[in-house]
């Protein structure tokens, strides 16, 4: 088996099903006069060799990245040209991926992972534009007149490790909403962070390495959330003991969000404050000060990480969603169809879900690879089950969205985690608990994951290893979220009512109804009794718009308790609600 280094560059053209469906001869009558008349010049001119061609894509081989690097830039600005007055529908642009790598030889053809990597890059290209992988920016850096940016560290599909990608900024990528709803979601989609080291305001040089040790934490944790592209430590680390400003540091690392920080150990206590920041504007999205004692120094590192992490993750989420309900629908992509999926979906009511999961569904349309959306679409139609809006025929899809979910990215926890709660909702306990463990495994620092595993253990019989996973998901998202409720459901289970009363207290629909349970077997009869009340009626007027008939008292009673899978668990829930006042 031959072998050698190569600087291979793979193009494809974007969007070319649509151009093909709205032309497909005069597509490729276009397409290969470009081919003949511009881009194989090109190539050659730059003493590369085409060693492929398969249909809208290109495979080119060149001796020095430095060649294959400008031969790109002058690829994209002359086509940048060409197609300038071309109508939206008819406009060709190329996305570009360049790696470094050792490639296998045979015959004219070569292939292997070299090859695979620079097909991965192109994928995460916007159209007009060109990605690097970190072998190849290192050989080019400072050699072209092309700037870079550092998009950090991304998972690429089927590659075991991430690779730092870097993209050379050109100044020509296309904004074209016609080019750009065609964009299947890339990870440069999502939003970028950078966490810059954390201060150290000790006073002693000799406690660097626990604000160091922190802000590797931070940086470990955060990438394990597949919804965030994270800066790598190696760059983010340059800014250590220096005075910078957010929006330059920011812009210089090519993310939206900055995580800056500060340790302070006085004694055997220490301080650690946190701050989530806006690159664009300096505006503080979120702050918080942590204050322990030091008894186990690396206990108290890991724990008011995961805090950080988990609470940065959130909001974050939070303000990718606000920024694609800025725009307007023709310019939306998937992941912008997916982020506004993803803010009705949370709400949790019947009309948002409904409206999510049709959001869902136009992202996975527009990239049908997009695991996330899969995953999603899933859960939108596990929760209007869960909560009596819709039978469970509809369960069938949801299975088949989830079990394609994982089949496309096996490391994308939110995949497992769907696939887990319909998997145990269809009666496959077993394979539900399975992939509920993977989901946590893959992403232990996500509340959600933690809360969904802890819900599922609750109804499998096992409320106190249930109550000790929601423990773990309040305490990395303190802030309200029906983790709190899913909480005191596995402590009336575990029959430690007056917890139970404590944590639901407050809480509407299944909350306020197993409150009532709770109050009730603590001899609180009049409250129970009020509480049972207003359960029903919250449940029933969400029928009020629609034309199907509401559930009566027993319906959404029998429902919930279909979910134990212990008898004695389904009686001990009948008899709390009994003992409020229901006729069941």
């Amino acid at each position: 088996m031959e072998r050698r280094l190569a600087a291979v560059l793979f193009a494809d053209v974007v969007g070319y099903t649509s151009l093909m469906g709205a032309d497909e001869a005069g597509t490729l009558r276009r397409i290969t006069d470009l081919h003949a008349g511009f881009i194989e010049p090109l190539i050659d001119a730059h003493h590369g060799r085409v060693v492929k061609r398969m249909g809208d894509g290109w495979l080119v081989e060149f001796a020095s990245v430095v060649d294959a690097v400008t031969c790109a830039v002058s690829w994209q600005s002359g086509m940048a040209e060409q197609e300038k007055d071309a109508r939206d529908d008819k406009r060709i642009a190329f996305r570009i991926g360049i790696h470094l790598g050792d490639v296998i030889v045979e015959g004219s053809d070569i292939h292997g992972d070299g090859v695979n990597l620079a097909a991965r890059l192109e994928s995460l290209a916007r159209p007009g534009g060109i990605c690097l992988s970190d072998d190849a920016y290192r050989q080019v850096k400072g050699k072209t007149d092309a700037d870079f940016e550092d998009l950090g560290e991304q998972n690429l599909k089927n590659v075991a490790e991430p690779v730092r990608v870097f993209l050379a900024r050109t100044d020509l990528e296309a904004d074209d909403p016609a080019i750009v709803a065609e964009q299947p979601s890339r990870a440069s989609d999502k939003p970028a962070i950078a966490v810059l080291p954390f201060t150290n305001m000790s006073g002693d040089p000799g406690q660097e390495y626990f604000s160091d040790g922190i802000t590797e934490e931070i940086i470990t944790q955060l990438t394990q959330f597949r919804s965030l592209s994270v800066i790598a430590r190696n760059s983010s680390f340059r800014y250590k003991d220096q005075a910078v400003r957010v929006q330059d540091a920011a812009q210089e690392l090519g993310v939206e969000f900055l995580v800056e920080g500060s340790v302070r150990k006085a004694g055997n206590r220490v301080r650690v404050t946190a701050q989530l920041v806006d690159g664009k504007t300096g505006r503080h999205v979120w702050a918080q000060r942590y204050d322990r004692e030091m008894e186990d120094v690396f206990a108290v590192q890991d724990e008011v990480s995961q805090t950080i992490v988990a609470t940065i993750a959130g909001h974050i989420d939070e303000v990718a969603v606000q920024r694609a309900k800025q725009k307007p629908p023709q310019n939306m992509n998937a992941y912008d169809y997916f982020l506004r999926g993803l803010s009705l979906y949370r709400m949790h009511y019947d009309r948002p879900l409904v409206e999510a999961k049709e959001l869902f569904k136009k992202s996975i349309e527009l990239d049908g690879s997009f695991a996330r959306a899969r995953a999603y679409f899933a859960l939108a139609v596990f929760v209007r089950v869960y909560y009596a809006y819709s039978g469970t025929a509809d369960l069938e899809e949801a299975l088949d969205q989830a079990n394609m979910a994982v089949a496309l990215d096996n490391s994308e926890p939110e995949a497992h985690a769907a696939l887990g709660l319909i998997s145990f909702t269809v009666g496959e306990d077993r394979d539900g608990l399975a992939s509920l463990r993977r989901a946590v495994t893959l992403n232990p620092h996500d509340p959600e994951l933690a809360q969904a595993l802890g819900f599922i253990l609750t109804y499998a019989g096992e409320p106190e290893e249930a109550a000790r996973w929601l423990q773990a998901a309040i305490h990395l998202n303190p802030f309200p979220s029906n983790a709190h409720v899913a909480y005191g459901i596995s402590l009336y289970l575990a029959k430690r009512y007056e917890e139970a009363a404590e944590a639901l207290e407050g809480w509407t629909r299944w909350g306020q109804c197993y409150w009532a349970a709770a109050m009730a077997q603590l001899g609180h009869i009049e409250d129970a009794n009020l509480a049972a009340q207003r359960f029903i009626e919250a449940f029933q007027s969400d029928y009020k718009d629609r034309d199907e008939r509401p559930p009566d008292v027993n319906e959404i009673v029998q429902f919930e308790s279909d979910f134990f899978r212990r008898q004695s668990d389904r009686d001990h829930f009948l008899d709390g609600l009994r003992k409020a006042g229901l006729s069941l």
